[in-house]
């Protein structure tokens, strides 16, 4: 493995957009190619673990002897006796910095103690089925996650303290890997035991009293199900952001917790934290992450800096290294960056060089946890601001985005238009929807009721103030008709009473809005317009809702279509090419195959019979198996206390007077002589 300088780092932006191989590091050898990767919490001892003699062992480095002209190895220990054995994961107490833990594959787990030239170990059984582990926030106690669901809390010595039962999940699901977040909640990954690809995050409430509380949030990284799964959780404790990877995904997913509840934030396409593409337009894929609070330098931000911000390392199945500056901007977070301790002892300095390392082929279940070789490095931002509440979600402080003046990927909140920081305009009401919610009202006519003895209603769009009178256009008809001019003179006195009714009206309307005075409505009334006010502010909640979802939608269906796009690149690549071969047409199977395949079909269905027969004739031989063991255990008569105290009473009396009958002929024969 390489050994690289925080500061080298440092001297590097993201306008340096090629590969970055020729950087100092400096080369320690390993006998085997490393498989896990880990530091301990005060950053002085390295755990590498490797197979040595088919074997699982750890080596610790001390991490001050890397600056020096010999590496010092502190210890080696191996983790199993058993060849062949595979290591799951690995870690260190968070708060004691001599303890190390391995998880491994057959279910067993390891707790090792540094002390001076001894070694404490403790261990449970692969009886446990243990998959995953993780130690409290003040390293008192350790999780251990189970196959069957189950989070098993222990003791430092191993000793077991409590149990949560899993999560009621519609099938089984074993716990892949466990975040301890607080006192009582726990983050854990399930992944169901009959389809490898669904994993769940569920985060876990087991209070002392009460039931436990699981909230399911599906796959928050969107994984496929390419590799084996398997998810890295980093979580911030000041900040109370919880930073998830997985090995089926390219993209970083981010949890947070607003007013005590966590909540997925869903980042805009400009500013997320993932990897890169290959060399060969492919997805990369993490095996390990490391989040790195040492870096000193201010960061440049617009004209102005801003404080050490820390670092983000994802290392990918290639063997690239991506770095993220991780920025957090909103008012009242505390600042997670400290120098690290000066070193008086430099010497090795000089065997840190550019020189081009062996290149070793990354196995895809490496997990490294501390800051592995890196072949590129772009550096990014992450940003953290205030954001307004959201209709589904509740405000989030954290999102990835573009950086105008200095191109490094920020992190800013959602909005219901994802990829901006300022709170989303109101959604405009559809009229059409709006529209079929009224309910018509049928009521009498505003400006007065109608006449009994007239066939005509008035409307009006828009009142002038003008009276409108409607004369009668016809004239009386010639000829042989029966109308007369006082019909004519009847109907237009009518129009004219009607109107001047009207024309009332309307000027008593206009001299109270003038006035100043109100229209009197009744309960009834009120409570109808307040329930209308009501369901158009409901739909519109709906709507909001409905565009959120449909946003998140669109970002999947985007990054499949990418992904679609890469493969058509690649499959291009490779026609034209001509490196691979080109897929026969299926082809009707020949005489000897189709008899082959008949006498495989008859051969197997005789099998299928003669099982079914065998499992029949097994079937009833334990039927009479079992009717005779009834008989017999019927026939068996127990006696009861009673019946056995008389027959001792009977036995006893028998006995005594056979002793007397006894002392008789003893005392006959005694006289006799």
């Amino acid at each position: 493995f390489s050994v690289i300088q925080t500061k080298c780092i440092e001297n590097y932006s993201s306008k340096d957009k090629e590969d970055i191989s020729n950087y100092p590091r400096r080369t320690i050898p390993l006998p085997n190619v490393p498989l896990h990767v880990s530091v301990n919490c005060d950053c002085t001892i390295l755990a590498v673990v490797l197979e040595k003699d088919n074997c699982p062992t750890v080596v610790f480095y001390d991490v001050l002897s890397f600056y020096k002209q010999n590496v010092a190895i502190i210890k080696e220990i191996r983790l199993s006796a058993t060849p062949g054995t595979l290591i799951s994961q690995v870690g260190w107490n968070p708060a004691l910095p001599g303890v190390f833990t391995a998880c491994k594959k057959d279910g067993s787990l390891g707790v090792y103690e540094i002390k001076d030239n001894i070694i404490d170990v403790n261990e449970i059984p692969p009886a446990a089925e243990a998959c995953c582990f993780c130690w409290s926030p003040k390293g008192k106690r350790i999780a251990v996650g189970s196959r069957n669901g189950k989070i098993t809390q222990y003791k430092p010595d191993l000793k077991p303290v409590a149990v949560i039962n899993p999560p009621p999940l519609d099938a089984s699901h074993s716990l892949i890997s466990l975040q301890w977040v607080a006192s009582y909640q726990f983050i854990g990954i399930y992944q169901s035991m009959d389809a490898a690809d669904q994993t769940k995050l569920i985060v876990i409430d087991a209070p002392k009293t009460g039931e436990n509380v699981y909230i399911n949030y599906e796959d928050i990284c969107y994984s496929g199900s390419t590799r084996k799964s398997y998810f890295y959780m980093i979580f911030q404790q000041h900040w109370n952001i919880l930073m998830v990877a997985s090995s089926n995904s390219s993209e970083l997913g981010v949890l947070g917790m607003c007013e005590e509840n966590w909540l997925q934030w869903i980042l805009p396409d400009t500013g997320r934290a993932e990897l890169p593409l290959t060399t060969n337009y492919q997805d990369a894929f993490p095996v390990g992450t490391c989040f790195d609070t040492s870096p000193t330098s201010p960061m440049p931000w617009g004209e102005d800096t801003i404080p050490p911000c820390p670092y983000l390392v994802l290392l990918s199945h290639t063997g690239v290294m991506c770095i993220f500056d991780v920025v957090n901007l909103k008012q009242g977070t505390p600042t997670v960056c400290s120098p690290p301790e000066n070193i008086v002892n430099t010497s090795g300095l000089s065997l840190f060089t550019t020189s081009q390392p062996t290149v070793i082929e990354v196995n895809l279940g490496v997990a490294a946890d501390a800051s592995p070789m890196p072949t590129k490095t772009p550096t990014t931002a992450a940003v953290i601001v205030p954001q307004q509440p959201l209709p589904t979600y509740k405000p989030s402080t954290f999102s990835f985005a573009q950086q105008p003046q200095t191109p490094k990927v920020e992190i800013a909140p959602p909005s219901v238009a994802v990829g901006q920081s300022a709170a989303a305009p109101a959604l405009p009401p559809a009229p059409s929807a709006f529209h079929s919610q009224v309910q018509p009202r049928s009521e009498q006519p505003l400006f007065g009721e109608q006449q009994s003895g007239s066939s005509l209603t008035f409307g009006a769009a828009g009142v002038t103030g003008d009276v409108v009178q409607l004369k009668s256009t016809q004239n009386p008809t010639t000829g042989k008709t029966s109308l007369k001019d006082a019909t004519t003179v009847l109907l237009e006195k009518m129009i004219k009473e009607e109107c001047a009714c009207l024309d009332v009206q309307i000027k008593a309307l206009l001299a109270q809005g003038r006035s100043g005075g109100k229209i009197d409505i009744g309960d009834g009334e009120k409570s109808q317009l307040v329930k209308q006010l009501q369901e158009p502010l409901k739909f519109i909640e709906e709507i909001v809702e409905v565009c959120f979802a449909q946003n998140a939608e669109v970002h999947s269906l985007q990054h499949d279509l990418i992904f679609s796009w890469a493969l058509y690149e690649d499959t291009l690549s490779r026609y034209n090419s001509k490196e691979d071969t080109l897929l026969m047409e299926s082809q009707p199977l020949d005489p000897v195959a189709e008899r082959r395949q008949v006498e495989t079909k008859k051969t197997l269905y005789y099998i299928e019979s003669q099982l079914s027969q065998a499992s029949k004739a097994l079937d009833e031989k334990w039927d009479r198996f079992q009717d005779y063991a009834k008989r017999t255990y019927r026939t068996q008569q127990v006696p009861t206390m009673e019946a056995i105290f008389q027959t001792m009473v009977r036995q006893n009396a028998i006995l005594q007077k056979q002793t007397v009958n006894a002392k008789a002929i003893d005392l006959l024969h005694c006289e006799g002589r």
